[in-house]
Protein backbone atom coordinates (compact mmCIF):
# COMPACT_ATOMS: atom_id res chain seq x y z
CA UNK A 1 0.00 0.00 0.00
CA UNK A 2 1.24 3.50 -0.94
CA UNK A 3 1.88 6.34 1.39
CA UNK A 4 -0.76 8.35 0.09
CA UNK A 5 -2.86 5.06 0.57
CA UNK A 6 -1.86 4.54 4.70
CA UNK A 7 -2.53 8.38 4.95
CA UNK A 8 -6.13 8.51 3.10
CA UNK A 9 -7.13 4.76 5.54
CA UNK A 10 -5.66 6.57 8.68
CA UNK A 11 -7.81 9.34 8.33
CA UNK A 12 -10.73 7.44 7.58
CA UNK A 13 -10.47 5.21 10.85
CA UNK A 14 -9.56 8.92 12.89
CA UNK A 15 -13.13 10.03 11.02
CA UNK A 16 -14.80 7.11 11.87
CA UNK A 17 -14.25 7.34 15.76
CA UNK A 18 -15.02 10.96 15.39
CA UNK A 19 -18.36 10.09 14.14
CA UNK A 20 -19.00 6.97 16.87
CA UNK A 21 -18.07 9.71 19.63
CA UNK A 22 -20.53 11.93 18.06
CA UNK A 23 -23.08 9.33 18.08
CA UNK A 24 -22.81 8.12 21.02
CA UNK A 25 -23.35 11.89 22.19
CA UNK A 26 -26.58 12.28 20.07
CA UNK A 27 -27.63 9.15 21.77
CA UNK A 28 -27.31 10.72 25.36
CA UNK A 29 -28.53 13.87 24.36
CA UNK A 30 -31.38 12.13 22.54
CA UNK A 31 -32.68 10.11 25.67
CA UNK A 32 -32.21 13.22 27.88
CA UNK A 33 -34.20 15.35 25.53
CA UNK A 34 -37.58 12.54 25.56
CA UNK A 35 -37.01 12.21 29.07
CA UNK A 36 -36.60 15.68 30.69
CA UNK A 37 -38.69 18.37 30.97
CA UNK A 38 -39.26 20.41 28.05
CA UNK A 39 -41.62 22.96 28.40
CA UNK A 40 -43.80 23.98 31.34
CA UNK A 41 -47.58 25.53 30.65
CA UNK A 42 -48.88 27.71 33.95
CA UNK A 43 -52.53 28.78 33.65
CA UNK A 44 -53.94 31.51 34.87
CA UNK A 45 -50.81 31.96 37.38
CA UNK A 46 -51.75 29.11 39.29
CA UNK A 47 -51.80 26.32 37.44
CA UNK A 48 -48.83 24.46 36.00
CA UNK A 49 -47.93 21.10 33.95
CA UNK A 50 -45.28 20.37 32.83
CA UNK A 51 -44.43 18.06 29.92
CA UNK A 52 -41.56 15.82 28.73
CA UNK A 53 -41.51 14.20 24.93
CA UNK A 54 -42.59 11.09 26.81
CA UNK A 55 -45.21 12.00 28.85
CA UNK A 56 -46.57 14.13 26.18
CA UNK A 57 -46.43 11.29 24.59
CA UNK A 58 -48.28 9.45 27.24
CA UNK A 59 -51.00 11.91 28.19
CA UNK A 60 -52.09 11.90 24.21
CA UNK A 61 -52.90 8.40 24.65
CA UNK A 62 -54.77 8.93 27.56
CA UNK A 63 -56.49 10.84 26.27
CA UNK A 64 -57.48 8.98 23.26
CA UNK A 65 -55.67 11.11 20.60
CA UNK A 66 -54.51 8.46 18.70
CA UNK A 67 -53.55 9.79 15.49
CA UNK A 68 -51.36 12.67 16.95
CA UNK A 69 -50.13 10.08 19.44
CA UNK A 70 -48.68 7.71 16.71
CA UNK A 71 -47.33 10.86 14.53
CA UNK A 72 -45.58 12.20 17.71
CA UNK A 73 -44.57 8.83 18.91
CA UNK A 74 -42.85 7.92 15.70
CA UNK A 75 -41.59 11.11 14.43
CA UNK A 76 -40.39 11.90 17.63
CA UNK A 77 -39.14 8.74 19.00
CA UNK A 78 -39.68 5.94 16.69
CA UNK A 79 -37.78 7.00 13.61
CA UNK A 80 -34.53 8.66 15.96
CA UNK A 81 -34.34 5.02 17.99
CA UNK A 82 -33.90 3.48 14.29
CA UNK A 83 -31.70 5.90 12.87
CA UNK A 84 -30.08 5.39 15.96
CA UNK A 85 -29.46 1.59 15.29
CA UNK A 86 -29.03 2.20 11.83
CA UNK A 87 -25.96 4.30 12.52
CA UNK A 88 -24.44 2.33 15.16
CA UNK A 89 -24.75 -0.69 12.67
CA UNK A 90 -22.72 0.65 10.14
CA UNK A 91 -19.91 2.91 12.44
CA UNK A 92 -19.53 0.28 14.28
CA UNK A 93 -19.55 -2.78 12.23
CA UNK A 94 -18.33 -1.07 9.08
CA UNK A 95 -19.36 -5.01 7.84
CA UNK A 96 -23.18 -3.92 6.08
CA UNK A 97 -22.08 -1.53 3.45
CA UNK A 98 -24.78 -3.03 1.21
CA UNK A 99 -26.81 -1.65 3.04
CA UNK A 100 -26.53 1.99 3.03
CA UNK A 101 -29.27 2.52 1.12
CA UNK A 102 -31.09 2.70 4.35
CA UNK A 103 -29.09 5.13 6.05
CA UNK A 104 -29.40 7.35 2.58
CA UNK A 105 -33.37 6.79 3.36
CA UNK A 106 -33.53 7.51 6.57
CA UNK A 107 -31.22 10.53 6.08
CA UNK A 108 -33.79 11.38 3.33
CA UNK A 109 -37.28 11.26 5.80
CA UNK A 110 -35.20 11.69 8.95
CA UNK A 111 -34.06 15.32 8.40
CA UNK A 112 -37.45 17.21 8.79
CA UNK A 113 -39.32 14.34 11.05
CA UNK A 114 -38.24 14.80 15.06
CA UNK A 115 -37.44 18.89 14.52
CA UNK A 116 -40.41 19.93 12.91
CA UNK A 117 -42.85 18.03 14.25
CA UNK A 118 -41.91 19.46 17.95
CA UNK A 119 -41.56 22.82 16.74
CA UNK A 120 -44.97 22.33 15.38
CA UNK A 121 -46.46 21.13 18.21
CA UNK A 122 -45.01 23.87 20.42
CA UNK A 123 -46.16 26.60 18.42
CA UNK A 124 -49.83 25.00 18.50
CA UNK A 125 -49.59 24.74 22.25
CA UNK A 126 -48.48 28.54 22.51
CA UNK A 127 -51.07 29.43 19.63
CA UNK A 128 -53.96 27.62 21.50
CA UNK A 129 -52.88 29.01 25.23
CA UNK A 130 -52.37 32.73 24.04
CA UNK A 131 -52.91 34.80 26.83
CA UNK A 132 -54.41 32.48 29.23
CA UNK A 133 -50.87 30.88 29.82
CA UNK A 134 -47.68 31.16 29.69
CA UNK A 135 -44.78 28.47 28.54
CA UNK A 136 -41.26 28.15 29.95
CA UNK A 137 -38.66 26.43 27.95
CA UNK A 138 -36.75 23.67 29.67
CA UNK A 139 -33.52 21.71 28.77
CA UNK A 140 -35.56 18.86 27.62
CA UNK A 141 -35.91 21.10 24.35
CA UNK A 142 -32.32 22.10 24.26
CA UNK A 143 -31.19 18.51 24.89
CA UNK A 144 -33.35 17.24 22.22
CA UNK A 145 -32.62 19.72 19.33
CA UNK A 146 -28.67 18.72 20.04
CA UNK A 147 -29.74 15.53 19.26
CA UNK A 148 -31.57 15.96 16.10
CA UNK A 149 -28.76 18.53 15.19
CA UNK A 150 -26.04 15.66 15.95
CA UNK A 151 -27.74 12.68 14.22
CA UNK A 152 -28.09 14.70 10.92
CA UNK A 153 -24.40 15.22 11.47
CA UNK A 154 -23.75 11.98 11.75
CA UNK A 155 -25.45 10.74 9.25
CA UNK A 156 -23.92 13.81 6.80
CA UNK A 157 -21.05 12.26 7.24
CA UNK A 158 -21.39 8.47 7.35
CA UNK A 159 -23.10 9.08 3.89
CA UNK A 160 -19.64 10.85 2.87
CA UNK A 161 -17.98 8.15 4.26
CA UNK A 162 -19.47 5.56 2.11
CA UNK A 163 -19.59 7.85 -1.08
CA UNK A 164 -15.57 6.88 -0.79
CA UNK A 165 -15.82 3.85 0.79
CA UNK A 166 -15.93 1.80 -2.14
CA UNK A 167 -13.49 3.50 -3.72
CA UNK A 168 -11.08 3.12 -0.44
CA UNK A 169 -12.42 -0.69 -0.18
CA UNK A 170 -10.34 -2.26 -2.73
CA UNK A 171 -7.28 -0.73 -1.64
CA UNK A 172 -7.49 -1.33 2.06
CA UNK A 173 -6.14 -4.12 3.80
CA UNK A 174 -8.27 -6.75 5.62
CA UNK A 175 -6.65 -5.15 8.71
CA UNK A 176 -7.73 -2.12 7.83
CA UNK A 177 -10.63 -2.69 7.14
CA UNK A 178 -11.72 -4.59 10.33
CA UNK A 179 -10.59 -1.91 12.08
CA UNK A 180 -12.65 0.79 11.07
Amino acid sequence: MSLAQNIKAGWLKSRIWVLRGLLLLASATFAAGIYLPMITITKLMFFTNEFSILSGIAELFREQKYFVFILLAGFSIVLPVLKLATLYRYLFSRKDLQRHWVIHWMHRFGKWSMLDVLVVAIIIVVVKLGALATVEVHQGLYLFSVSVFLIMLVTNQTLAIIANTPKLEHKLSPAHQNGC
